[in-house]
């Protein structure tokens, strides 16, 4: 029969010996259960089998406190500076511990770095940038909104928008707080189609011409940087049909025509859209020239997973040969289109721009009483003189020297902040989190009825945001002055006032 103190190693060892540094793992054990020495002398009947190495052991008796061994635990101590070389080999041979040594677990400097590692390194950022057909956002702007602030995305480019140039208040809407709209409608004044980029302002993207003539058979917008670094491209192909009379000759033309200028625009490139072709089936003769027309402009498409709740691969992300621009990409289904998200990471070399130093002073402590002390003690000192402009810069001079005693100027730079919009409560971030639960579910048992409740997750939260945002400006206009109403911007984006039903009180009325 073994010592107890040796089956009490043994017990705990079973728990611990994935637990780290097992030695200490099976010693912390024994001080919990008795605090006595690890092997007891006292006792000293053995099992016949017991290895000699044991006997070398239990000559040394060993004593720790709970505190000691927490002490050993987060002071890392090395293992031979506690026990000796026989007395490891001892616990090794009963099988009571695993020394991992001093590298496991550590990063090697000789491992192969990957292919995106070695892009990264030469790059200055890496971008977030997503495609997506909505089938018309009117109906979805606050939930494109949450989206897109929910997920931080960098860059939304959306087809078939569906907007017009008066679409002002959807486009307020979808557009949450940092970031920026391009809206391109359809050129026809047409019901349907067009295209908008949806970006975090700091990024400073604008529209770049393109002279290739004009075109029908697609919808197009190119958007770049302030520095030209990067040229992203918004297609969206309308399908052919006998209203609009378009043909898969007249697009696969024009598209070749618009691919050989664009290689001659500065910049990497970056080409996504819904381009309405079926690319999954590689032997149809229209993906077979479209194919023939990315090899010879060096261009690659690069989705390979459906696209279209039909199984088909309608949109694309294309980009050049000889530019690692494209870190990752995958589809998403967010349950809103028939059409699939497609987040990419794009990676670019940016000009990192100054950014200009925020100036502020704090008036916070000011002490008036002072302040105009000083301030007159200061006017009565200047000289009087004829020039009026001496004068007044003299007064200025004055003023600001006196201003900066009682209130410094502090210069700092200035933080980016997400800002997120005033209506959400706690409520939206609840409904958020089960949403993203039911998405989860969903995803691991691809049963019909968890995509159902998923679909049902995103109607609550629009019904949820959108009731919080009539909420928020029934309120804000409730309190507002007349001055209000007739100066503050924010009324222009208020969405059917009428059905708020209420009257703003005018004062004095």
């Amino acid at each position: 029969m073994y010592p107890f103190s040796v089956l009490a190693i043994s017990l705990m060892a079973c728990v611990t010996l994935t637990l780290g540094p097992s030695l200490y793992m099976a010693v912390h054990c024994i001080v919990l259960l008795s605090n006595f020495s690890v092997l007891d002398s006292a006792l000293c009947y053995y099992p016949a089998d017991l290895p000699d190495s044991m006997v070398l052991l239990d000559r040394t008796n060993i004593k720790y406190s709970r505190d000691e061994l927490f002490n050993l635990r987060h002071n890392k101590t090395n293992i031979n500076d506690v026990l000796s070389s026989d007395q490891c080999s001892a616990l090794k041979d009963l099988g009571l511990f695993r020394f991992r040594g001093r590298s496991a677990g550590s990063r090697h400097s000789n491992i192969v770095p990957n292919t995106v590692g070695a892009v990264l390194a030469n790059t200055d950022r890496v971008i977030d940038i997503r495609l997506w057909n909505a089938r018309s956002v009117c109906n979805k702007s606050l939930l494109i909104s949450d989206y897109v602030s929910e997920h931080n995305v960098d860059v939304l480019i959306i087809t078939e928008t569906w907007l017009t140039h008066d679409d002002t208040v959807v486009v307020g809407e979808l557009t949450p707080g940092g970031y920026s709209f391009i809206n391109v409608p359809r050129g026809t004044g047409a019901r349907g189609g067009g295209v908008g980029v949806l970006y975090k302002s700091h990024l400073k993207l604008r529209q770049v011409p393109i002279d290739i003539g004009d075109v029908k058979s697609f919808e197009y917008t190119v958007v770049s940087d302030s520095c030209r670094n990067i040229n992203l491209v918004a297609v969206y192909r309308p399908p052919p049909s006998r209203t609009n009379r378009l043909t898969r000759n007249d697009f696969l033309s024009e598209f070749e025509s618009f691919v050989d200028t664009l290689n001659g625009t500065p910049g990497q490139l970056v080409m996504l859209g819904d381009f309405n072709i079926h690319y999954d089936d590689r032997y149809e003769c229209d993906v077979v020239r479209f194919d023939s027309i990315l090899s010879s402009a060096s261009l690659t498409q690069n989705v390979t997973l459906p696209t279209h709740n039909h199984g088909h691969i309608l949109d694309l992300v294309i980009t050049r040969d000889n530019e690692d621009v494209l870190q990752s990409l995958g589809v998403q289904d967010i349950t809103l289109s028939d059409h699939y998200v497609i987040w990419s990471k794009i990676a670019y070399t940016r000009t990192n721009l100054p950014m200009p130093n925020v100036r502020s002073r704090c008036f916070r402590d000011f002490n008036h009483a002072e302040f105009s002390k000083d301030l007159t003690l200061g006017l009565s000192e200047l000289p009087t003189v004829p020039d009026p402009d001496t004068l007044i810069r003299n007064f200025c001079s004055v003023t600001i020297s006196v201003i900066n005693v009682h209130a410094p100027l502090h210069v700092r730079r200035p933080i980016r902040t997400q800002n997120k919009p005033p209506w959400f409560d706690d409520s939206i971030y609840v409904a958020r989190r089960y949403k993203r639960r039911l998405e989860r579910k969903w995803r691991k048992s691809g049963m019909d009825r968890d995509h159902e409740a998923y679909r049902q997750s995103h109607h609550d939260l629009k019904m949820l945001l959108t009731t919080a945002k009539k909420q928020y400006y029934k309120q804000k206009l409730h309190n507002a002055t007349p001055k209000d109403m007739f100066l503050c911007k924010w009324v222009v984006f208020v969405k059917n006032v009428t059905c708020f039903q209420f009257e703003v009180v005018v004062p004095g009325t």
